[in-house]
Protein backbone atom coordinates (compact mmCIF):
# COMPACT_ATOMS: atom_id res chain seq x y z
CA UNK A 1 0.00 0.00 0.00
CA UNK A 2 1.43 3.42 -0.97
CA UNK A 3 0.90 6.02 1.70
CA UNK A 4 0.04 8.59 -1.52
CA UNK A 5 -2.53 6.27 -2.98
CA UNK A 6 -6.36 7.54 -2.84
CA UNK A 7 -9.26 5.30 -2.80
CA UNK A 8 -10.83 6.66 -5.94
CA UNK A 9 -6.97 4.92 -7.28
CA UNK A 10 -8.28 1.95 -5.84
CA UNK A 11 -9.92 -0.73 -8.48
CA UNK A 12 -11.17 -4.27 -7.00
CA UNK A 13 -12.25 -7.27 -8.69
CA UNK A 14 -11.59 -9.87 -10.30
CA UNK A 15 -9.82 -9.38 -13.57
CA UNK A 16 -9.12 -13.36 -14.63
CA UNK A 17 -11.78 -13.24 -17.05
CA UNK A 18 -11.76 -9.65 -18.19
CA UNK A 19 -13.25 -9.14 -21.61
CA UNK A 20 -13.07 -5.80 -21.78
CA UNK A 21 -9.37 -5.10 -21.20
CA UNK A 22 -5.92 -5.32 -23.32
CA UNK A 23 -3.21 -7.36 -22.32
CA UNK A 24 0.59 -7.16 -23.06
CA UNK A 25 1.45 -10.40 -24.57
CA UNK A 26 4.13 -11.03 -22.72
CA UNK A 27 5.92 -9.87 -19.66
CA UNK A 28 8.68 -7.13 -19.71
CA UNK A 29 12.33 -8.89 -19.22
CA UNK A 30 13.17 -9.45 -15.56
CA UNK A 31 16.10 -6.95 -16.15
CA UNK A 32 14.47 -4.25 -17.40
CA UNK A 33 14.40 -0.60 -15.23
CA UNK A 34 10.94 -0.34 -13.79
CA UNK A 35 9.96 2.80 -16.32
CA UNK A 36 8.01 6.46 -15.13
CA UNK A 37 4.39 6.32 -14.86
CA UNK A 38 2.54 8.21 -17.16
CA UNK A 39 1.05 11.51 -16.52
CA UNK A 40 -2.63 13.07 -16.70
CA UNK A 41 -0.50 15.66 -18.72
CA UNK A 42 0.86 13.30 -21.01
CA UNK A 43 -2.48 10.93 -21.14
CA UNK A 44 -4.83 13.97 -22.43
CA UNK A 45 -3.19 14.62 -25.99
CA UNK A 46 -3.47 11.05 -26.75
CA UNK A 47 -6.78 10.70 -25.83
CA UNK A 48 -7.51 13.41 -28.17
CA UNK A 49 -6.12 12.01 -30.99
CA UNK A 50 -7.88 8.51 -29.95
CA UNK A 51 -11.10 10.58 -30.25
CA UNK A 52 -9.99 11.47 -33.72
CA UNK A 53 -9.34 8.46 -35.10
CA UNK A 54 -11.76 6.50 -33.81
CA UNK A 55 -15.76 6.13 -35.53
CA UNK A 56 -18.16 8.86 -35.60
CA UNK A 57 -20.32 6.95 -33.07
CA UNK A 58 -17.63 7.99 -30.49
CA UNK A 59 -19.45 11.56 -30.29
CA UNK A 60 -21.38 12.16 -27.84
CA UNK A 61 -20.43 9.49 -25.76
CA UNK A 62 -19.76 10.59 -22.41
CA UNK A 63 -16.41 8.79 -20.92
CA UNK A 64 -13.73 9.78 -18.67
CA UNK A 65 -9.94 7.86 -18.61
CA UNK A 66 -7.76 7.31 -15.21
CA UNK A 67 -4.45 5.90 -14.52
CA UNK A 68 -4.29 3.52 -12.18
CA UNK A 69 -1.93 0.54 -11.06
CA UNK A 70 -3.83 -2.04 -13.14
CA UNK A 71 -2.72 -5.80 -12.12
CA UNK A 72 -0.41 -8.15 -13.95
CA UNK A 73 -0.32 -7.76 -17.73
CA UNK A 74 -3.33 -5.51 -17.56
CA UNK A 75 -2.58 -2.41 -20.11
CA UNK A 76 -6.05 -1.08 -20.35
CA UNK A 77 -9.72 -1.73 -18.68
CA UNK A 78 -13.02 -0.40 -19.54
CA UNK A 79 -15.54 -0.58 -16.51
CA UNK A 80 -19.22 1.31 -17.31
CA UNK A 81 -17.70 4.88 -18.89
CA UNK A 82 -14.62 5.09 -17.93
CA UNK A 83 -11.42 3.52 -19.15
CA UNK A 84 -8.39 2.63 -17.12
CA UNK A 85 -4.79 3.32 -18.34
CA UNK A 86 -2.03 1.39 -16.11
CA UNK A 87 0.54 3.87 -14.83
CA UNK A 88 3.42 1.80 -16.74
CA UNK A 89 2.30 -0.20 -19.56
CA UNK A 90 2.78 -3.48 -17.40
CA UNK A 91 6.39 -2.66 -16.50
CA UNK A 92 6.85 -2.09 -20.46
CA UNK A 93 6.71 1.63 -20.38
CA UNK A 94 4.63 4.08 -22.58
CA UNK A 95 5.04 4.98 -26.13
CA UNK A 96 3.06 8.58 -25.84
CA UNK A 97 3.16 10.29 -29.57
CA UNK A 98 -0.07 11.17 -31.05
CA UNK A 99 2.03 10.85 -34.64
CA UNK A 100 2.81 8.13 -36.85
CA UNK A 101 6.23 8.84 -37.18
CA UNK A 102 8.00 6.31 -35.39
CA UNK A 103 6.03 3.19 -37.30
CA UNK A 104 6.36 1.68 -40.25
CA UNK A 105 4.02 -0.91 -41.93
CA UNK A 106 3.71 -3.88 -40.08
CA UNK A 107 3.45 -7.47 -41.84
CA UNK A 108 -0.41 -7.41 -40.67
CA UNK A 109 -3.34 -5.78 -42.44
CA UNK A 110 -3.92 -2.07 -40.37
CA UNK A 111 -0.84 -2.86 -38.14
CA UNK A 112 2.13 -0.43 -37.91
CA UNK A 113 6.03 -1.78 -36.45
CA UNK A 114 8.53 0.46 -34.96
CA UNK A 115 10.74 2.14 -36.36
CA UNK A 116 14.70 0.37 -35.55
CA UNK A 117 16.09 2.87 -33.34
CA UNK A 118 13.60 4.17 -31.87
CA UNK A 119 12.21 4.07 -28.26
CA UNK A 120 8.66 2.80 -29.64
CA UNK A 121 10.34 -0.55 -30.01
CA UNK A 122 10.40 -1.48 -26.68
CA UNK A 123 7.27 0.38 -25.20
CA UNK A 124 3.74 -0.35 -25.31
CA UNK A 125 2.00 1.66 -27.59
CA UNK A 126 -0.70 4.08 -25.38
CA UNK A 127 -2.51 5.48 -28.72
CA UNK A 128 -3.80 2.05 -29.27
CA UNK A 129 -4.38 0.77 -25.71
CA UNK A 130 -6.37 3.89 -25.36
CA UNK A 131 -8.56 3.56 -29.14
CA UNK A 132 -8.74 -0.04 -27.90
CA UNK A 133 -10.61 0.64 -24.68
CA UNK A 134 -13.00 2.88 -26.78
CA UNK A 135 -13.62 0.22 -28.72
CA UNK A 136 -15.12 -1.39 -25.58
CA UNK A 137 -16.60 2.17 -24.88
CA UNK A 138 -18.85 1.73 -28.51
CA UNK A 139 -19.63 -2.19 -27.35
CA UNK A 140 -17.24 -3.78 -29.60
CA UNK A 141 -15.84 -7.39 -28.47
CA UNK A 142 -12.41 -8.89 -28.88
CA UNK A 143 -11.18 -9.43 -32.17
CA UNK A 144 -8.61 -12.24 -33.75
CA UNK A 145 -6.93 -9.62 -35.24
CA UNK A 146 -6.01 -6.18 -35.53
CA UNK A 147 -7.07 -3.00 -33.30
CA UNK A 148 -9.83 -5.29 -30.71
CA UNK A 149 -7.43 -7.89 -30.30
CA UNK A 150 -7.16 -8.78 -26.89
CA UNK A 151 -3.03 -8.46 -26.29
CA UNK A 152 -0.15 -6.18 -27.64
CA UNK A 153 2.78 -6.25 -28.52
CA UNK A 154 5.35 -3.81 -27.51
CA UNK A 155 6.64 -1.82 -30.49
CA UNK A 156 3.09 -2.09 -32.12
CA UNK A 157 0.61 0.37 -32.99
CA UNK A 158 -2.82 -0.90 -34.52
CA UNK A 159 -4.92 1.50 -36.49
CA UNK A 160 -8.72 1.60 -36.66
CA UNK A 161 -10.44 0.50 -40.01
CA UNK A 162 -10.88 3.47 -41.64
CA UNK A 163 -8.33 5.29 -39.92
CA UNK A 164 -7.24 8.62 -42.15
CA UNK A 165 -10.20 7.82 -45.25
CA UNK A 166 -8.50 4.73 -46.44
CA UNK A 167 -10.08 1.62 -45.23
CA UNK A 168 -7.62 -0.71 -45.40
CA UNK A 169 -10.06 -3.80 -45.31
CA UNK A 170 -11.42 -2.53 -48.69
CA UNK A 171 -10.28 -4.51 -51.51
CA UNK A 172 -9.51 -0.81 -53.36
CA UNK A 173 -6.43 -0.77 -51.07
CA UNK A 174 -5.11 -4.26 -51.70
CA UNK A 175 -3.42 -6.06 -54.33
CA UNK A 176 -3.96 -9.29 -55.66
CA UNK A 177 -1.64 -10.93 -53.37
CA UNK A 178 -3.35 -8.93 -50.27
CA UNK A 179 -0.45 -7.12 -50.02
CA UNK A 180 -1.41 -2.62 -49.94
CA UNK A 181 -0.82 -1.47 -53.28
CA UNK A 182 2.15 1.54 -52.49
CA UNK A 183 -0.08 4.44 -54.04
CA UNK A 184 -2.45 3.66 -51.40
CA UNK A 185 -0.11 3.40 -48.97
CA UNK A 186 1.67 6.50 -49.20
CA UNK A 187 -1.61 8.34 -49.31
CA UNK A 188 -2.41 6.56 -46.35
CA UNK A 189 0.73 7.56 -44.05
CA UNK A 190 0.41 11.31 -45.95
CA UNK A 191 -3.17 11.62 -44.44
CA UNK A 192 -1.84 10.47 -41.04
CA UNK A 193 0.56 12.80 -40.79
Amino acid sequence: WNPTLEWGQVLVGNFARDTAALHASRAPSPNSQLPTPISQAALQPIVEEAVLRMPAELEGVAFQVRIVDLPGLLLGRTVGNTILIDHNAAGFGWHVAPTNADFQPGGRLGELAARPGTEAVHRIDLLTVVMHEMGHLLGYEHADSGLMQPALDPGVRWLPEGDAGLDLASGEALLDDGSLAPEQLDAYFAALG
